[in-house]
């Protein structure tokens, strides 16, 4: 998986001109993206499903729902946000995803995002840290699964780099 780094020009420190600056204000670790349609989350329970690497059904556990293992060496007081690109089968509804910590076994504390269209929308959550070494996945469902079912195209790692 190749990572990818956006520069957001307009705001830029070399007075607009779109010139690279010493530290981008957001950095891209792309975690999971299909380009030939959307995964669809069959569960009702909060973290019972999760994308898996390198392919578009879901799981349930084991190695294949790590996306990212975080680098030991990154700073802890990082800061991220979880972005992704997500719909529900059937509109009324609200369907979620969270970044899950596996290593330890919950969710990732304000990174959760949700939905209740069924226009795929990119959605972005709230800045959090993460543990650096300890594995993450993506999560997602939908109380009402067996009407409305979650899907997703994409999702990324946001990073904002100190």
């Amino acid at each position: 998986m190749q990572s990818s780094i956006f520069i957001d020009s307009a705001n830029d420190t070399q007075g607009g001109s779109g010139n690279v600056t010493a530290s981008p204000p957001e950095i891209y670790e792309e975690l999971w993206w299909y380009s030939g349609g959307s995964t669809s989350f069959p569960t009702a329970t909060p973290n019972g499903a999760f994308l898996q690497k390198g392919s578009t059904s879901p799981v349930s556990s084991g190695s294949s729902m790590v996306l990212i293992t975080l680098n030991p060496l990154l700073s802890p007081n990082t800061k991220y946000s979880l972005e992704a690109s997500i719909a529900l089968s059937v509109g009324g509804y609200t369907g979620y995803v969270d970044l899950y910590d596996i290593t330890v076994g919950q969710a990732v504390a304000t990174s959760q995002i949700s939905t209740t269209t069924t226009t795929f929308t990119l959605v972005r959550s709230n800045q959090f840290t993460l543990i650096p070494g300890h594995q993450y996945g993506i999560s997602s469902w939908c109380p009402n699964y067996s009407t409305a079912a979650p899907k997703i195209t994409d999702a990324s790692l946001i990073i904002f780099p100190q």
